[in-house]
């Protein structure tokens, strides 16, 4: 939730606000007499969205009360907009203001002081900001098949870069954890999940606690035989969430060659992290996932965003589901029947990289093979060339079903 900051202007005799008079020793809505002075009372507009607690976090309403060094009060008064406090004692004033949401549920505070002048102008501000306390965070997580001995390593990192240890309780095909956090504020939970050791699958994403709410949500995982280690590079942040804009949009994606992936937050300065199952790739707001990082071919793998301010105080995450689908070998079958027969192989893509190359000594007149390691799907030139410099090429794309055949080399 976004701080508010309430003006607060005193002068001889101003207009009548939006609530009627509190309860005060000697000061009312009436005219200055005297030595009298006048509060106004000013108010913002605030926000708060994410994933957050259930709590409403945007203040409709305030509460406003004033205290004077000679022991003359003023309010409670509820207030939504601009109010002014007349007949106030000269002197020292503490104004203290709590924040409301729509069920009048104080959710922030803030306090001032100033000194009323009868017949003069001051003015104070008071900043209104949510409450520090902590709060709760109680998640779910479903996989999408049996994971043979399961196991969690979690953790959540503050903007502090207090790291604390999260414990979760694994039922059946999935785990759910419940734990108090010391403070309101934005927190990155990072997650693995392994299986007799290995990981499988896992999760990155921005959460926000508020002081004595409950921060709650179910994250859906789909596992994926898998090993790695686990590098996280965090910087949490404040405030509230970002509005990112990613491409590719995030969702299902097959893919069949690195593809690079990016975000942007409207004109927002951010640093972004990637994550495969919960394993960290890149930091940067442009990634290209590598296929090295999802291997299996028709396994799902999870690639989340994890993006904060650059002055740490806001956050945003996003997913995106991979599967590896489009990919083949090239089968190289070759019979030497016009020179010596130490033949090299070499296979070139489209763009003109080569992606594989092989060689061997193959007797004459005689059939031999060499298979290329797995390639992505695409258009391929295969060239042979022997000891004496004879060659010859081939186009080929993937997937094919039938070897390269050379003859006559």
């Amino acid at each position: 939730m976004k701080y508010k900051v309430l003006s607060w202007v005193v002068v001889g005799c101003i207009f009548l606000g939006v609530l009627g008079l509190v309860m005060c020793t000697a000061p009312g809505i009436g005219a200055n007499t005297g030595n009298k002075g006048s509060i106004t009372v000013q108010l913002g507009s605030s926000q708060a969205k994410s994933l957050v607690p259930t709590i409403s976090l945007t203040c409709t309403s305030y509460s406003v009360s004033g205290t004077c060094a000679d022991g003359s009060t003023f309010g409670p008064t509820t207030v939504s907009g601009t109010t002014t406090f007349n007949a106030l004692n000269q002197g020292a004033w503490t104004i203290n203001v709590t924040g409301m949401n729509a069920s009048a549920t104080p959710i922030a505070s803030g306090s001032a002081t100033t000194t009323v002048v009868a017949g003069s102008t001051v003015s104070v501000s008071v900043t209104v900001a949510e409450y520090s306390g902590g709060g709760t965070l109680a998640l779910t997580m479903d996989w999408t098949a049996a994971i043979a001995s399961p196991s969690i390593t979690a953790s959540l990192q503050d903007a502090s870069d207090n790291i604390t240890a999260q414990s979760w309780n694994i039922q059946g095909q999935g785990a759910t954890s419940s734990m108090s956090l010391p403070h309101a504020g934005w927190y990155a939970d990072v997650c693995q999940v392994l299986s007799s050791g290995n990981l499988v699958c896992g999760f990155a994403e921005a959460v926000r606690i508020a002081q004595g709410q409950t921060t709650s949500g179910t994250i859906t995982l789909t596992p994926v035989v898998s090993t790695g280690s686990i590098s996280v590079l965090l910087s949490p942040a404040m405030n509230d969430p970002l509005s990112l804009t990613c491409t590719p949009t995030p969702g299902s994606l097959a893919i069949a060659s690195p593809t690079t992936f990016s975000v942007t937050a409207g004109g927002t300065s951010i640093v972004s992290f990637w994550y495969v199952n919960g394993v960290y790739q890149a930091t940067g707001n442009t990634y290209t996932l590598p296929l090295t990082a999802v291997p299996v071919l028709g396994q799902n793998y999870r690639l989340d965003l994890v993006s904060f301010s650059a002055n740490g105080q806001n956050g945003g995450d996003a997913s995106w589901t991979i599967v590896y689908e489009d990919a083949g070998t090239i089968t190289v079958e070759a019979t030497p029947t016009n020179n010596a027969a130490a033949v090299t192989i070499t296979v070139t893509n489209a763009g003109g990289t080569v992606m594989a190359t092989g060689s061997g000594s193959w007797p004459l007149n005689t059939l031999s093979t060499w298979t290329t390691p797995t390639l992505p799907s695409g258009s391929y030139t295969v060239e042979l060339k022997d000891n004496w410099g004879y060659d010859s090429s081939q186009s080929v794309s993937i997937p094919t079903l039938q070897p390269v055949v050379f003859t006559g080399l």
